[in-house]
């Protein structure tokens, strides 16, 4: 028999997602280097993530009104509470990418992932007719793929690479948000 492991957001906060009761606004940050050798990686991470927790019956905000809010603003906030005040939802999940290479360290054919950062989610409510947001659950994530042996340029492109890579690196984060099989993390 497979056991499944609790989700941490669950087991900190006590609200479970999945059920489809609250909505979640996500967003993913990263280091502005990482996106001149791949532009693509916020967009990427968000766009697996939103649709792992959607599999699983997560409610998200939609990404669309979130880029648009962005890039009206200048594609930063400074405060989740700016979110808050424009977003009607209940929770606001904040990825911050702080660490990510494709590459083994010293090595530039040798492919070996890692990423390391922070989730911040904040609940929203309502104070005063204003809506503001608390942090509600705090976790952080280190990542290495493959976690054994790195692969040849040869072997793979470094294109397809760093899909695989993104690929895991959304899943470790989802398993933040809903149950999982212990058996799946091998």
């Amino acid at each position: 028999m497979t056991r499944k492991s609790p989700h941490r957001f669950k087991t900190q906060t006590g609200v479970d997602l999945t059920e489809g009761e609250k909505s979640l606004l996500v967003v993913c940050r990263s280091p502005h280097l990482i996106l001149n050798s791949a532009p693509t990686f916020e967009y990427d991470l968000t766009d697996g993530l939103l649709r792992r927790l959607k599999q699983k019956g997560v409610k998200v905000v939609s990404p669309d009104k979130v880029s648009r809010w962005l890039d009206d603003n200048g594609g930063e906030f400074e405060d989740v509470r700016e979110l808050a005040r424009d977003f009607d939802a209940d929770f606001i999940a904040v990825v911050d990418v702080q660490q990510v290479r494709f590459f083994e360290e010293n090595s530039k054919d040798m492919m070996k992932g890692h990423a390391q950062g922070t989730i911040r989610v904040h609940e929203t409510a309502k104070i005063g007719g204003e809506r503001t947001a608390f942090e509600a659950f705090r976790s952080g994530f280190s990542m290495d793929h493959p976690r054994f042996r790195p692969i040849s340029i040869h072997e793979m492109s470094e294109h397809a690479f760093q899909r695989q890579f993104i690929d895991t690196l959304t899943r470790q984060i989802a398993r933040q948000f809903h149950d999982y099989r212990t058996s799946d993390e091998f």
